[in-house]
C-alpha cells in the first residue's frame, strides 16, 4: 500500500490535495506501518458500508449485466465503455 501510495503521489498535481477513499480490505489496514504523503489524505469508510463506496456500484452494475459467455467479446467492449465513462 505505501509503494501505491507514493505512486498516486507523483501524479498529483504540484499544489493540489488528493483524497482516496478506503474500505476495509485488509490492504488498506496496515496501522501504523502506513506512510501517507503530504498530498494525499485518506478517507476511511465507515465499517459494512457499500453503498458509500463507488467501485460497489460498479460490481453491482456488472453482476446485473452478464451476457451469454459466448458473447464475452461484447460485454468487455460495453464494460469498457461503462469504464470510461466512470472515470
Amino acid at each position: 500500500m505505501n509503494l501505491h501510495l507514493q505512486e498516486i503521489s507523483t501524479q498529483v498535481s504540484r499544489g493540489a490535495f488528493a483524497v482516496l477513499t478506503l474500505d476495509g480490505a485488509g490492504w488498506h489496514q496496515v496501522g501504523d506501518r502506513l506512510v501517507v504523503p503530504d498530498n494525499i489524505g485518506l478517507l476511511h469508510l465507515p465499517p459494512y458500508s457499500p453503498e458509500l463506496n463507488p467501485v460497489e456500484n460498479v460490481w453491482e452494475f456488472l453482476r446485473h449485466t452478464r451476457t451469454d459467455p459466448l458473447d464475452r467479446h461484447s460485454r468487455l467492449r460495453h464494460n469498457s465503455q461503462l469504464m470510461s465513462r466512470l472515470v
